[in-house]
């Protein structure tokens, strides 16, 4: 029963956040991304290098502490973000090596 009531306080926990954000990222890098959030709190998506000219996949989860947690598959650029009460996700990504960072904004789509 308590497991039962924990999952469900667990998916529950993450319908704010559910559906597709479409967004830029900006600084040492720049290019646009779109990711969708699920029910369990995963995310998927796909982001695209203006200044590279590559596309790259996005995966990770919305933590309980409310953040919004993605990189590429191989953790070389990490978004970590916040929604606000308007569905704006905000906040910052970096190379896994420093090299690189900046900041990244996304609307939820309606």
């Amino acid at each position: 029963m308590a497991l039962v009531l924990l999952a469900t306080m667990a998916t529950g926990a993450w319908a704010f956040y559910v559906g597709s954000y479409q967004g830029t990222f900006i600084g040492d890098n720049y290019g646009a991304f779109e990711i969708t959030v699920g029910q369990n709190g995963e995310i998927s998506g796909l982001a695209h290098s203006n200044k590279l000219q590559q596309d790259f996949s996005l995966s990770g989860r919305v933590t309980f502490d409310d953040n919004h947690h993605f990189a590429t598959p191989d953790g070389s650029l990490v978004f970590v973000g916040s929604v606000d009460h308007v569905g704006r996700l905000m906040g910052r990504w970096g190379s896994s090596d420093g090299s690189a960072r900046g900041n990244f904004t996304a609307l939820l789509r309606q």
